[in-house]
Order: C-alpha cells, then sequence, then structure tokens
C-alpha cells in the first residue's frame, strides 16, 4: 500500500494509495451488492403481483359464495323449494386485471360443489374454488372459500 515515489533531485517520499487488486476486489464486492438489490427488487416485485392477484381471487370466491346465499331454499313452503343445487351454479370466468396490455389477461374462474351435511337439521357445505395462473398458466392457484347453509340463511 505504501509506494515510495523519486523525485528529480534525488529526494523521495512516501505516498499512500490503491493497489490494482484493492480496486478490483472493491468492484467486485459493489457488484455483488448491486446484483443483490436487484434480485430483491425483482422478488419483491413478484410476490406484491401475487398478492393483489390473491385479493382479487378472494373477493371472486366471495362473489360466488354470496351467489349461493341468494339462492332460496325453504323446507317450510308448501311445496318445499331448494335452489341451492349444483345445477344452478356452474363455473365462471372473471378477468382480474386492468392490465394495459390486451394481449396478457389473467382470469379467476370459479368453480363450486355444493354437498349436503345432514338432513334433520338440513345444512349444505357450500365451496367456491376461484382457480387463476400468475405467470400465463404454467402454475395454478386456487383461493377457497367454504361456507355452511341452513335453510332461510
Amino acid at each position: 500500500m505504501n509506494t515510495i515515489i523519486y523525485y528529480k533531485h534525488g529526494k523521495f517520499r512516501r505516498r499512500s494509495a490503491f493497489t490494482l487488486v484493492e480496486a478490483m476486489v472493491s468492484t467486485v464486492l459493489s457488484g455483488f451488492a448491486i446484483t443483490g438489490l436487484i434480485v430483491g427488487y425483482a422478488t419483491m416485485a413478484r410476490r406484491a403481483e401475487y398478492a393483489v392477484y390473491s385479493t382479487a381471487a378472494t373477493a371472486i370466491a366471495q362473489q360466488g359464495i354470496e351467489q349461493t346465499r341468494a339462492a332460496k331454499w325453504d323446507t317450510v313452503s308448501n311445496p318445499q323449494v331448494d335452489e341451492l343445487i349444483i345445477g344452478n351454479f356452474s363455473s365462471y370466468s372473471v378477468r382480474m386485471d386492468m392490465n394495459m396490455s390486451e394481449d396478457v389477461e389473467t382470469r379467476g374462474t370459479n368453480y363450486f360443489t355444493i354437498t349436503s351435511i345432514s338432513a334433520n337439521p338440513p345444512i349444505k357445505k357450500i365451496t367456491v374454488d376461484c382457480v387463476w395462473s400468475l405467470d400465463g398458466g404454467l402454475t395454478l392457484f386456487t383461493n377457497s372459500i367454504t361456507a355452511l347453509r341452513a335453510p332461510d340463511q
């Protein structure tokens, strides 16, 4: 790190400076730090995008639950009315994003499952699964909501 510099008249003076090796090591370490920041930012952006779509898928599944809650199921009336059957609810797809690009669209598809839990008292289990993809169909994610329902609820 210390170098000796000779001047014209035979006098010399010690000067401190960085060597080439020290400069190269500091450049490589700085490169690692900057690369880590860029990778961290890209990961954070991807996780934020996942969080947004997951929240949207939960809202879409909740819409499906609300549709089943709106179905009439009355065991007291004559004749009894039971519109809470799987035949009345078909799967449907909803656009999940408002992307400026028209060529890529993320959609969530609701799938319904209605199961009778007991006959006395009458209770049905309703499950709505919202299936969606973040990367154009390569990986599928599912947000599910399950509810129990009795007649006239």
